[in-house]
């Protein structure tokens, strides 16, 4: 997430705000995410910039909920689920960059399919 983060800076802005999905990280404490991340951004940000990371629900803010959508249905995309194709080509013209967050989760997650089902 950093990474994607950091095609936003520099920025001369005082305040540089984070929102994310306030559900459960993969693999990673919420206070150790924020931690993370706001080790990663600091050294990139002009001097007396302040960092705020919040977990919201995407429920109560709109554009987390559009984020939430995006991401879903690259995911139905991906994964090749009813309506990835549609979704796909109506979103990657927008898409200017991408990082897997959790590459090794999803990795031993699909091992883990494939080997279930052939025992």
């Amino acid at each position: 997430m950093g990474e994607a983060l950091e095609l936003y800076l520099p920025s001369a802005d005082k305040f540089f705000y984070v929102f994310c999905n306030h559900r459960g990280l993969k693999g990673i404490k919420k206070s150790d995410f924020i931690k993370t991340l706001t080790a990663r951004l600091l050294p990139k940000l002009p001097s007396g910039v302040q960092i705020k990371i919040e977990m919201v629900d995407s429920k109560k803010y709109p554009n987390v909920q559009i984020a939430d959508w995006v991401v879903g249905a690259i995911a139905n995309f991906i994964n090749e689920k009813p309506c990835g194709q549609d979704y796909m080509a109506i979103l990657q013209h927008n898409i200017i960059n991408s990082k897997e967050l959790f590459k090794d989760y999803w990795l031993d997650k699909f091992d883990k399919q494939k080997t279930q089902s052939r025992d």
